[in-house]
């Protein structure tokens, strides 16, 4: 997990999500959002939708299943 700090823009926590969201989608020029959950072998963007990634959080904290699934 990376926090980025209000004012980070510019900085190496930025740019490395710059390249995840440009990882994503071919030279992405929008909004960078957070939350975004990155997936950690592509350097993709998961998902930046707030409400599944907290239940996905939730659930890999509760449900072993949830953990070994794939």
């Amino acid at each position: 997990m990376t926090v980025l700090p209000p004012g980070s823009r510019g900085s190496a926590a930025h740019d490395e999500l710059r390249r995840a969201y440009e990882a994503s989608g071919h030279h992405h020029d929008g909004t960078l959002t957070v939350p975004a959950l990155c997936d950690g072998w592509s350097g993709r963007v998961v998902s930046n939708h707030t409400p599944d990634i907290l239940e996905d959080l939730r659930r890999l904290g509760t449900d072993p299943e949830f953990r070994t699934a794939g």
